[in-house]
């Protein structure tokens, strides 16, 4: 990328995946202007909280949408692209310096894994809370159908009597239906209300797969690297 351009490859945000091209750019235009500090492990192309944070920082000091994402074409980017960054070269990848023992081959896999661990264990937590959302959805739409069962059984109860007894209790009883015909309109509602919550738990359920995708390529990720480590002989 020219040092006078910028652009996206794809969305920037911390719950869709991350274009490694598109995070060393960020995180480079972001350091270079003022946005983001140097993180402890260096700039890489792995997307981290320093680097949302500092997408942030941007997006107030251009009175944009402070939300911490970015998108092809979108005012964030076009915000960047025009924003000159302080004078000197593009920022090279910085990695830490190798440790005690430790090659520069070891180091970096060490720093990938580090990453890994950290994305594995965000994934994780982010699956965990939905999971329990979905089933808290589940369960509560499960109870109203069951009220608007009875209310529906009880309601049909009332009629079949209406047609047996006489006419001197016809007319409480038609007070009592009524009470029990508000009742099934308002369960009528909550039902409409429970369908619209098995809508919203089929939305995260495909959230939940998406991320359980995300999680399988880093485990794999992770295995590889230790695989490498290992060859390597790396401290771990």
């Amino acid at each position: 990328m020219n040092k006078n351009t910028f652009s996206l490859n794809s969305t920037l945000a911390k719950d869709s995946p991350a274009d490694p091209e598109d995070t060393l750019n960020v995180k480079r235009k972001l350091h270079k202007s003022g946005f983001m500090d140097m993180p402890s492990y260096g700039l890489d192309d792995m997307p981290d909280q320093p680097m949302f944070d500092g997408i942030k920082k941007f997006q107030a000091a251009k009175k944009l949408k402070v939300d911490g994402v970015m998108k092809p074409g979108g005012e964030t980017e076009k915000s960047m692209q025009s924003h000159p960054g302080k004078p000197g070269p593009d920022l090279p990848v910085v990695m830490p310096g190798p440790g005690e023992g430790q090659d520069e081959n070891c180091t970096e896999i060490i720093h990938r894994l580090q990453r890994s661990y950290e994305l594995k264990k965000e994934l994780d937590f982010k699956t965990l809370g939905l999971k329990s959302k979905a089933e808290a959805n589940i369960s509560q739409a499960k109870s109203v159908r069951e009220l608007a069962g009875l209310a529906s059984e009880a309601d049909v109860g009332l009629k079949a009597a209406a047609g047996l007894i006489g006419s001197e209790l016809l007319k409480k009883l038609s007070m009592v239906m009524g009470e029990f015909a508000n009742r099934a309109t308002k369960l009528g509602l909550m039902l409409a209300i429970a369908d619209a919550i098995l809508t919203e738990t089929g939305v995260i359920n495909n959230d939940i797969d998406s991320y359980r995708r995300q999680l399988s390529d880093v485990e794999s990720d992770i295995v590889e690297l230790t695989n490498k480590a290992m060859q390597l002989g790396c401290k771990l």
